[in-house]
């Protein structure tokens, strides 16, 4: 495991773009072909950090705030589903003219990136999932509950649930998260049909590049490996150690595993495999 780096000069700002229905922040950074990241929940687009320096002179990343998370307010599009926020990335990938890019989903930012191939599979070169949830329910998942804390936080008693519901996401290693990108997660994970992932799951064709990490504290690594097995040829890429963030804890390894694989299916679309990292 190397060291995990941000940039020279620090971590990488975000830019706004503008959409048909409202701002969009992104990171935008380097040149080549381009790899779409979606981050999890919570998140923002600077968890893909890390990959700048080791993707910036081989290819262009596009890390998006998927709404309501850093600089994109929810407004831009509301919809908090995974099919709505994978609609939010189609047209980030309009916006900016994108030519048949790779995407690539960190946890539940890989329900969404698999909602957007599934939404418009010509669309995209290739698939990552990186520690994403896979065909059945992970217990992070299965035991959040998602409707009371729902209530809870759009209720007139949010102003008194939400700091005890913030120590409930710090105790889940997610701290430092604003009030609302708090409540957009809970949003977005009561608007997750987990049954509908998994057939999205099943039905995929597109060259998929799976990593994980075997002490993953979030998504179980047999469900992971179990997921690994069931996906569409592609890189598979599993560390001993790193936890659920293996884009920050291998972030070199990762970067070359995409850019080798991205010529590959670019080239041949037919041609999903390259050998494990």
């Amino acid at each position: 495991m190397r060291e995990a780096v941000d940039p020279p000069g620090g971590a990488p700002t975000t830019r706004r773009i503008a959409l048909s229905s409202g701002p969009a922040s992104i990171l935008d950074a380097g040149e080549g072909p381009a790899v779409v990241f979606v981050h999890g929940l919570p998140g923002a687009a600077r968890d893909a950090r890390w990959l700048v320096p080791h993707l910036q002179r081989r290819a262009r990343l596009v890390a998006v705030d998927l709404p309501g998370f850093g600089d994109t307010p929810v407004s831009t599009h509301a919809d908090a589903s995974p099919e709505g926020r994978a609609a939010f990335v189609l047209d980030v990938v309009d916006a900016l003219g994108l030519d048949r890019p790779a995407i690539v989903g960190h946890s539940m930012g890989g329900v969404v990136a698999v909602a957007a191939v599934a939404a418009r599979p010509g669309a995209f070169s290739g698939l990552g999932l990186l520690a994403c949830p896979g065909l059945r329910p992970h217990a992070t998942f299965a035991g959040f509950p998602r409707r009371t804390l729902h209530l809870a936080v759009h209720g007139p008693w949010a102003r008194w649930t939400l700091p005890r519901i913030q120590r409930l996401f710090a105790r889940a290693g997610f701290r430092n998260y604003p009030d609302a990108a708090v409540v957009r997660t809970i949003d977005a994970l009561r608007a997750t049909v987990f049954d509908a992932h998994v057939r999205r799951l099943r039905a995929l064709s597109l060259p998929t590049l799976a990593a994980w990490c075997a002490d993953d504290p979030i998504v179980e690594p047999e469900i992971l490996a179990d997921l690994a097995t069931a996906l569409p040829p592609g890189p598979r890429l599993v560390w001993a150690r790193g936890g659920h963030v293996p884009q920050k804890a291998y972030a070199a390894e990762l970067a070359d595993a995409l850019v080798g694989w991205m010529d590959v299916v670019r080239d041949d679309p037919r041609a999903g495999h390259a050998a494990p990292g």
